[in-house]
């Protein structure tokens, strides 16, 4: 009998460590989550180097298949240095990692009205992707989860929308040598007139390269960071509908391009200056190489 009871004693005992682990692991979850989303704009992909890709040289090892690659890869280069529209849409379907975050919502499509500006448009996750209640462990350690104010709730959307938006911007910048990005967020909505689901832009912001390389990513607030930019919109919902104020995205003619960035001709001609010195740098490289084997084959014979 009384082994009985202590085997009783220990069971409940154990039952009480699951439990408390259980909620540990919940509260977890829950606070990762938020951190997800609200972290975005953190992590970045490497800078692309074209340079490097035009001035590589081909191994005489590579496969047929993998010479091509880089045959291709270096064309692009050439015409992504020159300043080329077509290519860098190209880069930024078959290079850019954009496929890979679906952190980031359902959509990405991409504009280049010039050499020295990229438009993207951001499907952006939806309401449902925010928590609705917070989690959290009592004193005694049990697991509490109360309903999550409107306030908190449309915050952390928002700082969620802003968070994208700013990860477009570095990673279009880390791909391409364009000096501002325009990124707009669309979210998806129901038509009232039409019953339909329409895409419904409710932040739009031009980017300089600059001024987001200013920014302090580690600690900035989303959000808040937006007051750096020129932007239309601020992904919140009105208090009185309920709903997403809509906004007219801005377009490349709304910016101030003489005054804001530097001008298409002027990126061209700095784009064909880099593009000439690594032509030099490859040529002399591959001299190099070859008074290299020449002279190591006479100094052997």
């Amino acid at each position: 009998m009384k082994r009985q009871r202590e085997l009783e004693r220990a069971l409940k005992e154990e039952a009480k460590r699951s439990a408390l682990e259980q909620a540990k692991l919940e509260v977890a979850v829950f606070e990762n989550s938020i951190d997800v989303l609200l972290s975005v704009h953190k992590d970045v992909s490497v800078s692309f180097d074209w340079l490097g890709a035009v001035s590589a040289i081909a191994l005489s090892t590579a496969s047929a298949q993998e010479k091509e690659g880089h045959e291709w890869l270096r064309a692009l280069a050439h015409r992504v240095l020159s300043g080329d529209r077509l290519a860098f849409e190209t880069a930024l379907v078959e290079i850019s990692t954009f496929g890979e975050f679906t952190t980031l919502g359902s959509a990405l499509d991409f504009l280049v009205p010039d050499s020295s500006l990229v438009e993207c448009g951001l499907v952006v996750n939806g309401l449902d992707s925010i928590p609705v209640e917070i989690k959290s462990l009592t004193s005694s350690g049990k697991l509490s989860s109360k309903p999550m104010p409107k306030a908190r709730f449309h915050e952390i959307y928002q700082d969620h929308v802003c968070s994208c938006v700013l990860r477009v911007a570095r990673e279009v910048f880390a791909l391409l040598p364009v000096s501002d990005v325009i990124v707009t967020a669309r979210v998806c909505v129901n038509d009232v007139l039409t019953a339909q689901v329409v895409e419904q832009p409710v932040l739009s912001g031009a980017i300089p390269r600059q001024g987001l390389d200013e920014l302090d990513f580690a600690n900035l607030d989303p959000s808040d960071s937006m007051a750096n930019f020129r932007c239309r919109g601020d992904a919140k919902v009105s208090r009185k509908s309920g709903e997403f104020v809509p906004i007219d995205p801005l377009k490349a003619t709304d910016l101030a391009r003489t005054s804001q960035r530097e001008s298409p001709s002027l990126t061209r001609i700095r784009n064909e200056v880099r593009t000439m010195m690594a032509e030099l740098e490859a040529r002399e490289r591959g001299y190099s190489q070859r008074l290299a084997r020449f002279a190591h084959e006479h100094t052997h014979s």
